[in-house]
């Protein structure tokens, strides 16, 4: 029996579309995420709930407790306002970021239903993005075909004892660069549903656990790492030779979206904030100085003091840094132990009016210069700015700048350092503007996160079995990422579990 060309054309396809029904199937149940907390629920809708900290974390935390039937939430602020790190300054009649800049209004879910249940409109930021050298010269993030194409001598170098001795060209050919996208494409197809969806760390991501830099080697990523590095450290997430590649694959896929949205708030991102924190009870200016854990009869009670006011409640959530726990309660054996692996930065941003701008590029010259800094993605550059923001209000020559720090230097290095590049850069500070040019800067605990052998020992799995053990439970950033979305997600993620 003959089969026409047509049925058989007919039937490729068919077992086609069944192959990839199967594939599909079996990803998805490979890389669903289990979490392996114990499923402590609490369901007494009168217990007293003490949130500690009003950042985006502590405040979708008792939103969500609130919207949840729980009541006698109170949130404790060290600060007289609420935002966390999250804090947008006025100056001149006009809103500078010293936080988070702007979010994804595609992609970021928890903050779009947040801003659905509080009313609040937001505009597109429309803030340039590129990336540029110590020499001036700038790549705007839409043409980085350039900055992919081409290796730069020490981020090659830094790759050389990975490939087996053999010298990495000064450009990538089309075969790596088809290679590392179509590698690109293949992870993501695997793992963008638990990367970017799911709250935590979950174990089916383990192969993320080493560091980004041997990551992208193991899986042929190499072309395309030096533009997602300049990123991450511009943003203030470390090195890729240091940090999991975990970290840094929770917010890539998204960052190269193209279909993402960058939007903002009017007057500041910290407006935002503040507003949810008008519908809850916030004590601010109130330092938790002691928490005490301990039982009455079978029930958890927690005794917090602040400003030397002592209160009891049932409950207490944690979104302060858990690394700095131990100043303010006793820990565990276990707390103890996992709260001490604990790494972060000091994550530098200073607001600054400059008498000369920095140079421009020659070939864009009404574009100054913004973005991460290429020269500066390497640990032995600690300190330099790591990423340069100009106002985007005509009138102010006023520019942001960050930088990392691993504590290890004092502010007066820091500042010296920024002193010299933004003199290498073509510029000079206002000294004679109030407080020598200086309009303001923060100093930031930031990016808590663990090492690659901690991930390993099982860091989150058994920090996630200590939710709701002693009336306790842990958010903020350590939980799953130092973004805002990814915070509010976990938080959001958290009461809904735990409190019914």
């Amino acid at each position: 029996m003959r089969i026409s060309r047509y049925k058989l054309i007919g039937i490729s396809i068919g077992l086609l579309i069944a192959f990839s029904l199967f594939f599909f199937i079996y990803l998805t149940a490979r890389y669903t995420y289990t979490p392996t907390d114990p499923m402590i629920v609490e369901t007494d809708k009168n217990l007293k709930i003490a949130v500690i900290g009003a950042g985006a974390s502590g405040l979708t935390a008792a939103h969500t407790l609130n919207a949840s039937g729980y009541k006698n939430v109170t949130i404790f602020e060290r600060e007289a306002t609420a935002g966390g790190k999250v804090c947008s300054y006025e100056y001149n009649g006009h809103f500078y970021e010293l936080g988070a800049v702007y979010f994804d209004s595609v992609y970021s879910h928890t903050m779009l239903d947040l801003i659905k249940d509080f009313d609040v409109d937001y505009e597109d930021w429309n803030g340039p993005i590129g990336t540029f050298n110590m020499k001036g010269k700038w790549w705007f993030r839409r043409d980085m075909k350039e900055t992919i194409a081409k290796v730069p001598p020490k981020f090659r170098a830094k790759f050389q004892s990975n490939q087996d001795s053999k010298k990495l060209s000064a450009k990538w050919n089309k075969f790596q660069l088809l290679k590392a996208y179509l590698n690109w494409k293949w992870i993501l197809f695997k793992h963008q549903r638990t990367m970017v969806s799911t709250p935590g760390f979950p174990s089916t991501l383990s192969e993320m656990y080493p560091n980004f830099k041997d990551f992208a080697v193991t899986h042929h990523l190499v072309p395309m790492a030096h533009p997602m590095s300049v990123f991450m450290t511009a943003c203030g997430y470390g090195y890729h030779e240091e940090i999991p590649a975990i970290n840094y694959m929770k917010v890539i896929p998204v960052a190269l979206a193209r279909d993402r949205r960058r939007s903002c708030f009017k007057n500041g991102w910290q407006s935002f904030w503040q507003k949810v924190a008008d519908s809850l009870t916030v004590r601010y200016n109130a330092e938790v100085t002691k928490i005490t854990r301990f039982k009455d009869g079978n029930q958890d009670k927690i005794e917090i003091t602040a400003c030397g006011q002592t209160k009891f409640f049932d409950r207490v959530i944690i979104s302060a840094p858990l690394e700095l726990a131990h100043h303010f309660m006793t820990l565990s054996e276990k707390e103890a132990s996992l709260f001490k692996k604990i790494r972060n930065f000091e994550y530098y941003v200073t607001l600054i009016k400059l008498k000369k701008s920095l140079n421009k590029d020659p070939n864009l010259p009404d574009q100054p210069l913004t973005g991460g800094v290429i020269d500066h993605i390497y640990p032995d550059t600690i300190g330099h700015i790591v990423c340069v923001l100009k106002s985007m209000h005509n009138d102010e020559n006023v520019y942001t700048f960050y930088q990392l720090n691993n504590w290890r230097k004092s502010p007066d290095e820091m500042f010296q350092i920024l002193t010299d590049d933004i003199r290498t850069l073509g510029g000079e500070i206002d000294e004679k503007a109030p407080n020598n040019g200086i309009i303001i800067q923060k100093r930031w605990t930031y990016f808590p996160h663990v090492s690659t052998k901690d991930l390993q020992e099982g860091f989150y799995e058994d920090l996630m079995d200590l939710q709701g053990v002693q009336g306790t439970y842990y958010i903020g950033s350590i939980m799953d990422f130092e973004s805002v979305e990814h915070t509010a997600r976990f938080s959001k993620y958290l009461m809904e579990r735990h409190f019914h």
